[in-house]
């Protein structure tokens, strides 16, 4: 396992931030989060530790962070209405990020904390 020294920023999707966002990731919505242009994490990596944040929620929903072969039934944060909350998630890699759903529209930040191989 390696953990960073200092957390690398790979999303945010609020507008203007320096990773790009666009704004609020819909209800429904499911995307790709690569890590190729900000860490280089070696080819024999097989996970990543992500800090992720939700704010900005439209309302209730869930974060679910995950590797191919499909969502799983389980979330990693849980948010309501304009809470600003994060939660640390192991997650298998697929090729070069991972998956994040959002149940709920809101911004998503999320942190890269380490790898394991």
């Amino acid at each position: 396992m390696t953990v960073l020294d200092k957390a690398v920023r790979v999303w945010d999707s609020r507008p203007g931030s320096p990773q790009g966002g666009n704004g609020k990731h819909g209800t429904g919505e499911t995307f790709f989060l690569t890590f190729d242009a900000v860490a280089e994490i070696p080819d024999d990596a097989r996970g990543a530790m992500l800090n992720v944040t939700v704010l900005d929620a439209d309302g209730p929903g869930f974060l679910v962070a995950f590797g191919g072969g499909g969502r799983p039934d389980t979330s990693n944060v849980n948010y309501d209405r304009d809470e600003i909350v994060s939660n640390l998630a192991t997650v298998r890699l697929d090729q070069t990020g991972v998956y994040l759903y959002t149940s709920t529209a809101c911004n998503v930040i999320a942190d890269l904390q380490g790898w394991s191989t």
